[in-house]
């Protein structure tokens, strides 16, 4: 893809998620009413129903506000990618049609070397190299934030168009310096020769000069002049002369190279001072390091001409005069400190990348698999159905669940050292680039945390309802199975005096309803434990089964106990034990035990309406309550929970630290379950106003 589709991509893919943005809003109206639609619903529900209820408003204001959240993020993401793939495609249409140019110009140019024209030209190039840094330097921001915002085949598209424009641009620069480097060199020595060259006239004229004036002067001597041989002295002057002038365009040679020099160190200064700090994304810092390397490259390739002008120096520097020399040392320092900054700046910064670059590898390896690992699991869990009430489908949850408990535990050391990978990337990492790394790694804890929470708090649900759910069955299947025989014998007996043999068999009958009264206790706490522990289908179908056997049971005992003395020989018996003897005195006592147990079973009094009620007097009334049921003291503990305490709400009578709902609420909705568990309606005490 390029620039063009990247920017018209982002221009449409905006606009449709403008469009998918005021759906989810249009709906929002919708969500809002199926809630107050839920919550309603909610105030005629009992047991279950409720938290089911619960369950599913929540799961649709999640989803309502993760669809939301999605959109929303998205649709900021492009209106900021947006104008950064414009400015990116702006930027490299731009230095495309400029390099096509200066490539194709530079490639047919067929100008004399060292000509004015030349110079011309080339000159004109460097301006236009220097005039094009500021799209240079939008093209490598905005593709690098483009990339950062738009990750997949649109990113590599962009990476490859930065990589060649900044090839292109380098080698253009690398041309443009190398061709000037060479006609300034050429037009120095053009410019030696023609200094040469005036410097022996104006000598050979000065000696002309001198020359004719010594003929002048004496001219009575010219015998004796004619003697005289001045061609050595010449020859001597001449030596002189074009040693000097030698030396002077050496000089000056050396000078325009080192300004040459220094031009080029400032400009590669200003792009190191631009770049900007190492990314810890692994798309963005595998793009740097790819620039930086083709920065080094261009300075090792400046070091041949480094290295000669270090020669050229020492050389000059023995035969200049003092002066000379001493400017000629000072500005080898002054270049060539600037030099080596440059070099252990663009070698630390290549090697800092490199370093980056691996750390960033090593976290993504050790991040990525992880995060797919913790969504599987995730899914997994949520997958799950309720805790079954049937021993042996719980012993194959159990054995399941297990694997999927050993699997998180095990995955324990990955998630650390992929926080600890996270960690060390951290010590390298700069600016955003901090916080987003932590709040990866933060997330990455939380949800794994999470997890195994959860997890392992389903575990030990099935290690408490296994063995009570093996008592539970036990218990009811020897109290169904004696309550079917008890009741097909009553069935068949008649009302009549019964026989010596018949009255034996009730005797017995009237002694295993008290052997059984261990079997209904287990049956009434192990199974009110299961339905704790199991709730859903499986719940009621324990609830079921207990109201079932206690009301068949109470049947036997009533029925036992409407036998007459006589039938039941059991006179003497009553005698020994202090029990009434009479019919009508047993039937007293059995009103007055069921009188007790409805007592017991009977929850206190409201101290006015629930709605009326204050968090305070909530808070006394739950109390109360749980002690009543429970029939002894109790300090809220968990395993001290009874069984009617909603599953979602924490056993406690006061807020939990940071809870930022409203606990009056959650507190009327305990009250309400526990009166819809002992089916009763809440009364309000006698003397209070209603």
């Amino acid at each position: 893809m390029g620039t063009a589709e990247v920017a018209a991509g982002s221009e449409q893919e905006l606009e449709r998620f403008r469009v998918i943005t005021k759906d989810i809003t249009d709906h929002r109206a919708a969500v809002e009413d199926a809630v107050e639609t839920g919550n309603s619903l909610l105030t005629q529900a009992t047991g279950d129903d409720v938290h089911v209820i619960q369950e599913r408003l929540g799961i649709l204001e999640d989803r309502y506000a993760n669809i939301s959240s999605t959109a929303n993020g998205r649709q900021q993401r492009l209106q900021q990618a947006l104008p950064l793939a414009r400015k990116f495609k702006d930027a490299t249409e731009k230095l495309s049609d400029w390099l096509d140019k200066v490539e194709a110009d530079m490639g047919t140019a067929e100008v004399a070397a060292g000509s004015e024209q030349e110079q011309e030209i080339f000159r004109e190039y460097k301006k236009q190299v220097d005039g094009h840094k500021h799209l240079v330097a939008n093209m490598n921001e905005a593709g690098a934030k483009v990339m950062e915002l738009s990750p997949g085949e649109g990113t590599r598209s962009v990476e490859h168009k930065i990589a060649n424009i900044n090839q292109r641009y380098d080698s253009v620069i690398a041309a443009v310096q190398h061709r000037l480097e060479v006609i300034q060199a050429h037009c120095a020595d053009i410019k030696d020769t023609t200094n040469r060259m005036d410097s022996e006239l104006s000598a050979t004229q000065a000696r002309l000069d001198a020359l004719e004036l010594e003929e002048d002067q004496h001219a009575h001597i010219e015998p004796l002049q004619t003697q005289v041989d001045t061609s050595g002295l010449m020859a001597d002057l001449e030596a002189v002369n074009d040693r000097w002038n030698s030396l002077a365009s050496k000089v000056s040679e050396w000078e325009a190279k080192m300004e040459t020099l220094s031009e080029w160190l400032s400009d590669t200064e200003e792009l190191v001072t631009n770049q900007r700090p190492p990314s810890s994304q692994l798309k963005i810092i595998e793009a740097q390091l790819q620039e930086q390397k083709l920065l080094k490259r261009l300075v090792d390739d400046k070091k041949p001409t480094v290295d000669s002008l270090k020669q050229e120096a020492k050389q000059l520097s023995s035969i200049a005069d003092p002066g000379d020399r001493r400017n000629i040392q000072q500005q080898l320092t002054d270049l060539f400190q600037r030099w080596d900054a440059l070099t252990i700046n663009t070698a630390d910064r290549k090697q800092k990348l490199e370093d980056i670059l691996e750390a960033a590898k090593d976290f993504k390896d050790a991040f990525d698999p992880l995060v797919e690992w913790v969504e599987a699991t995730e899914r997994k869990l949520s997958s799950q159905q309720p805790i079954t009430t049937d021993p042996a489908k719980m012993e194959a949850d159990t054995t399941e669940h297990q694997v999927i408990t050993k699997d998180i535990t095990d995955h324990r050391a990955a998630v650390e050292d992929a926080v600890e990978t996270g960690k060390s990337l951290l010590t390298q990492a700069t600016g955003d680039d901090v916080h987003v790394i932590q709040e990866r790694l933060d997330i990455l804890e939380d949800r794994y945390a999470n997890i195994s929470s959860t997890a392992n708090g389903r575990q030990q649900r099935l290690q408490q309802a296994l063995p009570l759910a093996r008592k539970f069955k036990d218990a009811t299947e020897k109290l169904s199975d004696w309550l079917d025989k008890v009741e097909a014998d009553m069935a068949t007996a008649e009302d009549a005096a019964m026989s010596e043999q018949e009255q034996e068999i009730f005797r017995e009958y009237k002694k295993q309803v008290d052997e059984h009264k261990h079997l209904v206790a287990n049956m009434n706490e192990a199974g009110a434990k299961v339905m704790e522990l199991s709730p859903g289908e499986g719940a009621r179908s324990v609830e079921h089964k207990i109201a079932n056997i206690n009301q068949r049971y109470d049947s036997v005992i009533a029925a036992l106990s409407g036998k007459n003395e006589d039938s039941l020989n059991v006179s003497a018996e009553q005698e020994e034990e202090g029990l009434p003897q009479t019919q009508a005195q047993l039937q007293e006592v059995i009103a007055q035990l069921r009188r007790e147990v409805e007592d017991l079973r009977r929850l206190p009094e409201l101290p006015r309406k629930l709605e009326d009620m204050s968090q305070d007097e909530m808070r006394t009334y739950v109390g109360i309550l749980v002690r009543n049921v429970l029939r002894r003291p109790f300090k809220w503990k968990e395993e001290e929970k009874p069984p009617f305490w909603p599953c979602d709400i924490p056993f406690s009578s006061r807020r939990p630290s940071g809870n930022t709902t409203n606990w009056s609420d959650k507190m009327r909705i305990v009250i309400k379950a526990a009166f819809t568990y002992y089916d009763q309606k809440p009364v309000i005490t006698r003397g209070m106003n209603n």
